[in-house]
């Protein structure tokens, strides 16, 4: 139906009846699409399914403990937020991806998921000071914080059908900060330790987190939702807050006479690789003159020059080309993996070569545009099936670094995503002379989540995979590491060929077929079952299960990028 404007009073005193008028007027909208194919019913589902995860994780953690109450505010206000986003979306608001709606139910996964793979007695004890450990938790309990005031921000902004001012902006955010610091106490006492710089950097890091959150749509419309942004805000400002405690925590070493061991000078090879990336892009950003072809190649040697090696020279006792060697040729394992993964990047590339050929044609008759605001997959654009050949490509890549060496599959995992991030900014800015080819050939892969200036669906699928590494602290193999693998290389690709082939019933309001979910629930039961009779790691099967079954309900209902969530939800029940 067509929504009637709303003409009251925008001051903030106005919000509980303006908020009252606008879902009164709106109560029929229930049953309608919101924001296009996606039901308010379905993503309510996808909600419900993530609440509930995260009670079954919370509540079966020992490490972390919240008050029943408490843990039951924080679901609770999850989901009225998701309920009023949803009711209160603007169809014309042309700044979020389309076809999908708010996405509440991804504030929470990152932050819960950091807490709990910290939160166990033996990881805070042998890898983290006590200290860092107060740190963490405070930053990422407020990490969530900010990601609900961007939400509730984006809420008052559609009620009121203007731009908030900054009184209403902070009166909101105290109101949040101090419904959510109510509702996700943990029980320690660790935070009295902290000094008035730990409070500083706190808010300085969460200001950063909402800054990016409220821009990152505008600055790439269309290519995120706004739980999809939160997720990518949160994974900046965390990324910053681990790698600044891990810089400070070897810097105290160093300073002490102690050598570094392998596993951290990889940790912060890696770290320093990505905050050169994350560097070059701002630079890109706010410099138009490095968007040239010249200038862009002038910034990434500048950067390397400034940058990564004097930070790398401070921590390394050799130089780092010769540690980079040291470290691959360390032992026969990692030669294998390495050549292993080298074919698999000759792999992909043939692999887009050979599917990307035969539209280029068709392609050079249409307008290359990438800005364009209605791609749709039609005849010029690969499968559905043809996509999931990456899928299972990273299975190839993903089980023989879990199996053998899960500690270089990290360090390979983060080059990689610093390569796909480079050659992105490559694609977008069409420097010469990759950008117009990486563009031709990589636009015949998308599909209508790839509506904005970027695609991310890629990336995507390699942080899903990924993400399990980089948010375990644990040195010991754990089934959570292999969550990446379950939810995207096994589950996400059996249901997507299950479902194509023999799917005949549909779930409620989805293209998802019943069919798919059961045969991905079965794929990755059996996938779990043989790590448990080969004896890889200690398996708990209420756990697995658990995982399996929520995550491939999820998986069938939500209107999120799923590369994205789908393997942080399952590390949540299997941590």
């Amino acid at each position: 139906m067509e929504v009637d404007a709303i003409k009251y009073k925008t001051n903030c005193w106005d919000l509980g009846k303006c908020l009252r008028s606008y879902i009164f007027t709106h109560w029929k909208s229930l049953g309608t699409l919101i924001g296009g194919e996606p039901t308010l019913m379905t993503e309510m589902r996808a909600t419900g399914i993530v609440l509930l995860g995260i009670l079954i994780a919370v509540l079966s953690n020992t490490g972390l403990r919240l008050f029943p109450a408490n843990l039951f505010a924080l679901c609770l206000g999850i989901a009225s937020t998701q309920l009023l986003t949803l009711l209160c979306r603007d169809s014309s608001e042309n700044c979020f991806r389309r076809n999908a709606a708010f996405g509440v139910l991804c504030c929470p996964l990152l932050p819960i998921c950091r807490l709990l793979s910290i939160s166990s007695p033996e990881i805070n004890s042998l890898f983290m000071p006590n200290i860092d450990y107060a740190f963490q938790v405070m930053f990422l309990q407020g990490s969530f914080i900010a990601s609900l005031v961007v939400v509730c921000h984006n809420l008052l902004s559609q009620i009121f059908k203007r731009k908030l001012d900054v009184g209403t902006r902070l009166l909101l955010l105290f109101c949040v900060g101090a419904l959510v610091m109510a509702s996700f106490i943990t029980t320690t006492k660790a935070w009295r330790s902290l000094d008035v710089v730990h409070f500083v950097a706190w808010f300085a890091v969460l200001l950063i987190q909402y800054v990016v959150h409220m821009r990152l749509t505008r600055w790439l419309p269309r290519s995120f939702t706004l739980g999809e942004a939160a997720v990518v805000s949160q994974g900046f400002t965390t990324f910053t807050v681990s790698a600044g405690t891990r810089y400070k925590n070897a810097l105290e070493q160093l300073l002490q006479n102690e050598h570094l061991t392998s596993t951290l000078q990889a940790t912060i090879f890696v770290q320093t690789a990505i905050m050169s990336c994350f560097l070059v892009l701002l630079l890109l950003f706010l410099v138009p003159c490095f968007r040239k072809t010249i200038g862009y190649y002038t910034l990434v040697v500048g950067v390397a020059a400034a940058f990564s090696l004097p930070v790398l020279l401070v921590f390394f006792d050799e130089n780092f080309v010769t540690w980079c060697f040291n470290y691959i040729t360390a032992n026969d394992v990692k030669i294998q993996l390495f050549f292993h993964w080298s074919a698999c990047c000759l792999a992909s590339v043939v692999i887009v070569y050979v599917n990307a050929s035969p539209y280029l044609v068709k392609l050079s008759s249409s307008v290359k545009d990438s800005n364009s605001k209605h791609r749709k997959s039609d005849g010029r654009h690969v499968s559905t099936t043809v996509r999931k050949q990456f899928h299972f490509l990273a299975m190839v890549v993903l089980l023989p670094g879990l199996l053998l060496d899960a500690e270089m599959l990290f360090v390979a995992a983060s080059c990689a995503f610093v390569v796909l991030v480079m050659l992105e900014s490559l694609r977008v800015l069409r420097v010469a002379p990759f950008g117009e080819k990486l563009h031709e050939y990589l636009q015949v892969f998308i599909d209508d989540r790839d509506e904005g200036i970027v695609i991310l669906t890629h990336i995507y699928l390699l942080v899903g995979c990924s993400s399990p590494l980089w948010l375990h602290h644990n040195s010991t193999v754990h089934v959570a590491l292999y969550s990446g693998f379950l939810s995207l290389g096994i589950g996400d690709t059996v249901a997507s060929l299950a479902g194509s082939a023999f799917g005949q019933h549909r779930w409620p309001d989805t293209k998802k077929t019943v069919e798919g979910t059961l045969c991905s629930v079965l794929a990755q039961l059996i996938f779990v079952f043989l790590l448990d009779m080969t004896g890889v790691t200690e398996i708990m099967w209420a756990k697995c299960l658990t995982a399996v079954l929520l995550g491939s309900l999820l998986e069938a209902f939500t209107t999120q990028i799923d590369n994205l969530l789908l393997p942080m939800f399952m590390y949540l029940l299997l941590i």
